[in-house]
């Protein structure tokens, strides 16, 4: 029977990553595939939430910790991003996405799987938020990358409007945003920038 004493320096990791841990990181703990999948086993103390990962409680994750298995999955730089991270962000109705958006790095070398829904990309985030040990894209990036997944103009105007009104971001910053992502997809969120920019400056605005 495998060994279920405490690995040295389990606890610690568990405890700071919302008791989501990789095969990875408990290999380098000294603790072998045998003793995780004991730990695994049907009536076991652990869950798998994604290959490879972790969670070391039974019962029904947290969104939370879907999020930190999500980055732990798409692996290092990787972030949070979209509805998941603007309920972070205090953007939107706060409500948690069935989804986990993740930014990755463009070279990575993994594919989306259950809840979780990556995102490679050249222009990886310069600045990055957390929440608790979870990565989070900066709110302008996180509206943005919202707003390209949604084609109605409606839906995506009131993304923004959610977010000028939270004070989390700018009217310039989303408009940079825009500039610098790709075009494709693209139609939609630029006519929304585009007719609030103008009622921004429209004499009824300013009066």
């Amino acid at each position: 029977m495998p060994r279920t004493s405490t690995f040295a320096g389990l606890r610690p990791l568990l405890d700071g990553q919302l008791a989501v841990a990789s095969r990875g990181q408990l290999l380098a703990l000294g603790m072998n595939d045998r003793a995780m999948q004991y730990r695994l086993r049907p009536d076991g103390p652990w869950q798998a939430l994604l290959p490879g990962i972790y969670l070391a409680v039974t019962g029904t994750p947290t969104f939370e910790q879907k999020e930190m298995a999500a980055l732990l999955y798409a692996g290092p730089e990787s972030l949070v991003t979209g509805r998941a991270a603007l309920t972070h962000h205090g953007i939107g109705s706060g409500l948690p996405p069935d989804v986990v958006d993740v930014l990755v790095p463009a070279e990575r070398q993994r594919v989306d799987v259950n809840f979780v829904r990556l995102h490679r990309t050249a222009r990886l985030p310069a600045t990055s938020a957390l929440a608790g040990p979870v990565r989070l894209a900066p709110p302008p990036r996180a509206v943005a990358d919202t707003a390209w997944q949604l084609t109605s103009t409606d839906d995506i105007r009131a993304v923004v409007a959610a977010a000028l009104s939270s004070g989390r971001c700018t009217l310039d910053e989303l408009t940079a945003e825009l500039n610098q992502g790709p075009i494709r997809g693209s139609a939609a969120f630029r006519t929304v920038l585009t007719d609030l920019a103008e009622e921004a400056n429209s004499p009824t605005a300013t009066r």
